[in-house]
């Protein structure tokens, strides 16, 4: 099944949304019947945040509600999402999954894995300065590397596999 992604591209107002209101990245899935699918202008309407500051605009909201028509996942980042976004979704037939990228202390991740800085590098395809780099404070990973750390954190011994073959 192919994903699309879709993000808001205005600028978000400062100051005005609280912590419990911060951007939220979400999956959204069609149902496997999709006969169950419900009003697809209100759940266009939702995703846009029609009249509030807190969703992804009309044309990115109808491109997504198209995807998912058409049975694919669609990513969305909704820049003030309201709380109960998944249920409102979900009378719709859409199911929304959080994506949630965290932050990682590199080196308490390498330590539990019991590697040394070299060995954690050549593991998983980094390299040995980043790595230094990023457990002396000098960069933070991103992009591509958060992600990778981040399943490196859930499932070590999977990503290792995965890389072995």
């Amino acid at each position: 099944m192919s994903e699309t992604a879709i993000a808001y591209q205005a600028p978000i107002p400062a100051g005005n949304a609280a912590p419990s209101a911060s951007p939220k990245k979400l999956r959204l899935s069609p149902p496997a019947d999709p006969r169950r699918l419900g009003n697809m202008i209100q759940a266009t309407k939702l995703l846009a945040g029609t009249g509030t500051a807190s969703g992804i605009g009309l044309r990115n909201a109808k491109d997504a509600i198209d995807q998912i028509m058409a049975g694919r996942n669609v990513v969305v980042l909704l820049p003030q999402a309201p709380g109960d976004i998944k249920n409102q979704l979900a009378a719709f037939g859409i199911t929304a999954q959080t994506i949630d990228v965290h932050n990682i202390d590199v080196r308490d991740l390498r330590q539990s894995l019991g590697l040394t800085q070299q060995q954690f590098a050549l593991a998983y395809g980094l390299e040995a300065d980043t790595v230094q780099n990023w457990e002396q404070g000098r960069a933070k990973p991103q992009g591509a590397a958060l992600v990778l750390l981040n399943l490196i954190e859930r499932e070590p011994d999977t990503i290792t596999a995965l890389l072995a073959q």
